[in-house]
């Protein structure tokens, strides 16, 4: 990943000490490091350097999911943040869309969204596996894409709870700003999973919870909410932390 393309645009202090950082880190493998990456991203967005993002984004999406979620997650944060950048052409946020499903038909991928759906729903895992047994293709993969909604409607909502906590603190206006991108990028990456074919979760059995917002109303919630983080972060309180 050449990361050399970003160093034009870190004009601040924070933004080059993050850089020189990232730059003793190469290649960058582990997942602290990764995160650092996606973070840099974050204050660049923050600055309004879309254009060294855009320019950054063909290395973020060259990518793989090779099964690690815990190498994948900052990467896909980057991505998701990315693709909501103000005039960004349509034909890069399709490939920021692929880049967010590419992990769909990894059979790792799948397990783990699985066990993690069970754990915050708390279905039964062999319940639930018994019941698949009577599904053809087509009804596992909905019920695969319903997994990964369910999940990505739970983050949106359990990241919303983060800028009121802050807000309790005062003025740890650090955790407001890190909590203003946690809603942002769940939001965004919310928008690219609704967006993929609508699944008939009538066939589902009644113990499954139902998503409470689909299709329009959930991609104009998603979209009023991420207006609503990129507004805030424009906050004179925020610009020493970019």
């Amino acid at each position: 990943m050449n990361i050399e393309i970003l160093a034009p645009y870190c004009t601040t202090s924070k933004q080059k000490s993050y850089f020189e950082k990232l730059e003793k880190k190469l290649p960058l493998k582990r997942e602290k490091d990764l995160y650092k990456l996606y973070e840099l991203t974050a204050i660049l967005y923050a600055s309004g350097r879309y254009d060294g993002l855009s320019a950054f984004l063909p290395e973020l999406l060259a990518v793989s999911f090779t099964g690690d979620f815990d190498l994948w997650y900052p990467v896909e944060k980057a991505v998701c943040l990315i693709a909501q950048i103000p005039q960004l052409a349509e034909s890069k946020k399709e490939e920021c869309f692929w880049f967010v499903k590419s992990p769909d038909e990894s059979k790792t991928a799948k397990e783990t969204v699985r066990n993690a759906f069970c754990t915050i729903s708390c279905v039964s895992g062999a319940s639930l596996r018994r019941w698949e047994e009577g599904l053809n293709k087509e009804q596992t993969q909905a019920l695969d894409l319903y997994f990964r909604r369910y999940l990505s409607i739970f983050d949106v909502e359990n990241n919303l709870k983060d800028p009121g906590d802050a807000l309790g603190y005062g003025k740890n206006f650090l955790w407001q700003f890190w909590a203003r991108f946690d809603v942002l990028t769940s939001a965004s990456k919310a928008k690219f999973i609704d967006k993929q074919a609508p699944c008939d979760t009538s066939i589902f059995p009644e113990r499954l919870p139902r998503l409470e917002c689909e299709g329009k109303a959930l991609q104009t919630r998603m979209d009023s909410l991420i207006a609503e983080q990129i507004t805030a972060l424009q906050d004179k309180k925020f610009k020493k932390y970019y």
